[in-house]
């Protein structure tokens, strides 16, 4: 493939232009080939994106400040002329725009709004997640989450994206060694002590899968939500259902095992570590928080996580996508600490399973 990659480089560099709008054109071709339907669903539901991108660039001078500069600058330079916010313009990371709301009718009005939302806040990075480009796209101010709520067809809509969305190549009990933790004999056998609480229903159904794969561990296996997302939520044979706030405190002690999936790149840190604290309250010495989420990768970055879904958290819920220093950080103020990290791809990219426990 190398070989392929340096032969291409070479006609690019002495091609006229004639036989270079003909490799554009073939390689164009030979990209959308690769792709898969979820590439081919972001490619097409995040088209406003870039427009959005570089009006912001326009409306910072950035495009003609980058033009008149005679030789290379940093970002800290760029973001002192623009007089925005370092954090958010690290291109790397890309901080913009809206969570995970992926229909036209949602996302292209936060797209749209966040021009004008940055140049209201002079470019500082947003903390509130009821003041950002969300309220102003749909004039509300409201909550993102509880807008969904009160507005059934375009939470529908969300559904049927989740329900099509490609997930991982494996699962979280496909690369957390539950039965090797258990094998050691040190777990009390006691009934009456959980075994699994998920919290918060998010994505799939972590109680199901947990006792389909173990049915006969011992111990309680709860799920928690809001009171009117636990009734939506068919019953799991096994499972207790238990309305529960995140905020509020943590009313299973001592819990083998607290999951979460998808909640907390909801949330900007200082919820996000309310939330952590919240658990870390109820947590025995041997107990482990599992949390599925993103963790946004170095070394096999990917444009979801790098780009989309971390430019929407922004403009939905003044949140982010982390990268795995940022999570260690983000635990270290909670009082907890990363043991170890679990890809659910190969190579790995953005979706992770984290094993975090009490420092």
């Amino acid at each position: 493939m190398d070989a392929a990659i340096a032969h291409i480089e070479e006609l690019v560099s002495t091609a006229d232009e004639n036989t270079r709008r003909e490799l554009r054109l073939r390689l164009l071709n030979i990209v959308n080939s690769l792709e898969d339907t979820n590439d081919t669903f972001h490619r097409f539901a995040h088209c406003h994106l870039g427009s959005a991108v570089v009006k912001i660039g326009f409306d910072l001078g950035l495009f003609k400040s980058l033009a008149e500069s005679k030789e290379c600058v940093t970002l800290e330079i760029i973001a002192e002329r623009m007089g925005a916010d370092t954090s958010l313009l690290e291109l790397p990371r890309q901080r913009f725009i809206a969570n995970w709301l992926r229909s036209f009718e949602v996302v292209a009005p936060i797209y749209q709004a966040m021009p004008s939302f940055l140049q209201k806040t002079n470019y500082v990075t947003p903390t509130d997640p009821v003041d950002t480009a969300w309220q102003r796209a749909f004039n509300t101010p409201m909550h993102a989450l509880e807008w969904l709520g009160k507005h059934p067809d375009k939470l529908a809509r969300f559904g049927d994206y989740m329900a099509s969305r490609d997930g991982p190549s494996r699962g979280w009990l496909d690369v957390y060694p539950v039965q090797e933790e258990f094998a050691t004999g040190d777990w009390d056998n006691g009934t009456s002590r959980a075994v699994f609480v998920n919290i918060g229903v998010g994505v799939g159904h972590p109680c199901a899968e947990f006792k389909k794969k173990f049915p006969h561990l011992p111990g309680r296996v709860v799920l928690q939500d809001l009171p009117h997302k636990i009734e939506q939520v068919p019953p799991v044979s096994g499972a207790e259902s238990m309305a529960h706030s995140l905020f509020d405190e943590q009313p299973v002690k001592g819990a083998k095992y607290y999951f979460m999936r998808g909640i907390l790149h909801n949330y900007p840190d200082h919820l996000a570590k309310v939330l952590l604290e919240r658990v870390r309250d109820a947590m025995a010495p041997d107990s482990a928080l599992l949390l599925d989420d993103y963790v946004v990768s170095e070394q096999w970055p990917d444009f979801y996580s790098r780009s989309i879904s971390d430019l929407t958290m922004l403009g939905t819920f003044s949140s982010q996508e982390r990268f795995e220093e940022q999570w260690c950080s983000l635990f270290e103020s909670a009082g907890l600490r990363l043991v170890k990290s679990y890809p659910l791809n190969d190579p790995p990219t953005s979706e992770t399973v984290m094993e975090v426990r009490l420092k």
